[in-house]
């Protein structure tokens, strides 16, 4: 044998070692009953252990959710819930559960604020602040989560589409799918009466007075956009979609609405899979975050791996490995991940071990963990 060959066996051996060992750590954490592991991982240098240990971030399982660092948990509540993120001025986390049911706590000491807002909505957007919004069918509604007061909702009414729709077809009900402090989009799915298929018309609305312009159709997608988010500094928009062919296939997309001038550009996610869809979106500073679903045509709800995708500019990267479900970076040397376990079907809740990695080293803090949630970074 070589001793080149010789040197890749040695390698090979010595990476079994470490993924072993981290098997062996990981199942000494318990599920959501137990505390995060507090001992560092060897060989992570004691800057970045430090600087990774004070970030402070949430995290949701099926039936519970968490505010933790690193090292510590800081609060958690049990319940279902089905967003949760942080204010602007990243001081309070919000949560939303089953029942539509609004929630905050602070999130330096994980007091949970007393007032439960009864918003009966599925989407909360971060506005300013500690202040969010929420989309309701009498308008958009506001609140401070430091002094929460009922407020009258804004009356949002878009206007008449500059084009006319296709005999047949109807236009649906205003829907929100991103808000920030400085806009509202709002999109209507045309459509003929019971379809599943449709056009997304956007409107750009001020969150002050209501007042809404069109921007205009979205092309290249044929189902309703899904919600969206604002990146930090309010200067784009980015939305998932899909795109289907008729079968059990389809294409994920993302949209990108540009601002003030309102462009509006699909474009797609790299190619790994024959059928694909975009199931989790978000900011981080200037970066986009995207996971993709793969599957293939022959087995349609038969999840074949999943693909978490950083956008700069033009220039992606791809994050993880066909298991990993989130991404998000804590500092430039630590790094968070949720590595998707058990469940194989594309239309499922999916979850897994929620993995801590700093410098060369992981660490397993959580599992059964479903999204995680890192602060703004504030430009």
């Amino acid at each position: 044998m070589s001793t080149a060959a010789l040197a890749v066996m040695r390698r090979c051996a010595a990476a079994m070692v470490v993924l072993l060992g981290l098997a062996a750590a990981s199942g000494c954490v318990g599920g959501f009953s137990g505390p995060l592991m507090t001992k560092s991982a060897v060989g992570v240098p004691g800057d970045a252990l430090t600087a990774a240990g004070k970030q402070p971030f949430v995290y949701r399982s099926r039936g519970e959710l968490v505010l933790a660092t690193p090292e510590r948990i800081i609060a958690r509540r049990p319940g279902t819930y089905t967003d949760v993120g942080f204010t602007r001025d990243n001081s309070r986390v919000f949560a939303l559960d089953d029942t539509g049911g609004l929630v905050s706590l602070e999130s330096t000491g994980g007091t949970i604020s007393p007032t439960r807002i009864d918003c009966r909505c599925d989407r909360i957007f971060p506005l300013q602040g500690t202040s969010v919004g929420w989309w309701q069918p009498d308008g958009f509604a506001r609140t401070d989560l430091r002094e929460p007061k009922p407020i009258v909702p804004l009356s949002v009414t878009p206007p008449p589409l500059r084009a006319p729709i296709a005999p047949g077809n109807v236009l649906s009900a205003p829907r929100l799918l991103a808000a920030d402090a400085t806009a509202l989009i709002i999109d209507r799915i045309e459509a003929p009466p019971g379809a599943s298929w449709g056009i997304n018309h956007l409107f750009l609305v001020d969150p002050v007075t209501g007042a809404a312009r069109e921007l205009g159709q979205v092309d290249g997608i044929n189902t309703a956009l899904s919600s969206g988010a604002f990146r930090a500094d309010g200067r784009e928009v980015v939305f998932a979609g899909y795109s289907r062919d008729g079968t059990a296939c389809g294409t994920g997309h993302l949209v990108v609405v540009t601002l003030p001038d309102g462009r509006i550009d699909p474009f797609g996610l790299p190619a790994l899979s024959t059928c694909s869809a975009v199931a989790d979106l978000r900011w981080v500073g200037a970066t986009a975050t995207a996971t993709g679903l793969l599957w293939e045509p022959t087995s349609p709800d038969r999840l074949t791996g999943t693909a978490v995708w950083t956008r700069s500019g033009v220039q992606w990267d791809r994050r993880g490995d066909a298991a990993t479900l989130r991404y998000a970076a804590l500092t430039p040397q630590a790094t968070m991940r949720i590595q998707r376990s058990g469940i194989d079907r594309v239309h499922a809740v999916h979850s897994g071990d929620l993995v801590l990695s700093v410098a060369t080293e992981m660490r397993v803090l959580a599992h059964d963990v479903v999204d995680i949630v890192v602060p703004w970074v504030l430009p």
